[in-house]
C-alpha cells in the first residue's frame, strides 16, 4: 500500500518542466520557487529566467515552449 501511495505522489507531483532538456528536479524546484507556477515559468523573459536558472538553461526552457501551444 505504502509503495503504491507513494508511486502516485510521485506522479502527481509531475511538471511539465520534467521534459525539458537540462532541467533536472533542482532547477525545476528553482523554477517553480521563484516564478509561482509553470504558468509564471512561460511568462518569464529570458533576462528573468537566465538570472535564475543561467543562460545555457534559460534557452533550453525557452526553446522547449516555444515548439508548445
Amino acid at each position: 500500500v505504502t509503495f503504491h501511495r507513494r508511486a502516485r505522489t510521485m506522479r502527481d507531483l509531475r511538471s511539465e518542466l520534467d521534459d525539458v532538456p537540462g532541467i533536472g528536479p533542482g532547477r525545476r524546484r528553482t523554477l517553480l520557487t521563484s516564478f509561482g507556477s509553470v504558468a509564471g515559468v512561460r511568462r518569464a523573459t529570458r533576462e528573468d529566467l537566465a538570472a535564475v536558472v543561467g543562460a545555457k538553461a534559460a534557452d533550453a526552457v525557452l526553446a522547449f515552449f516555444a515548439s508548445r501551444p
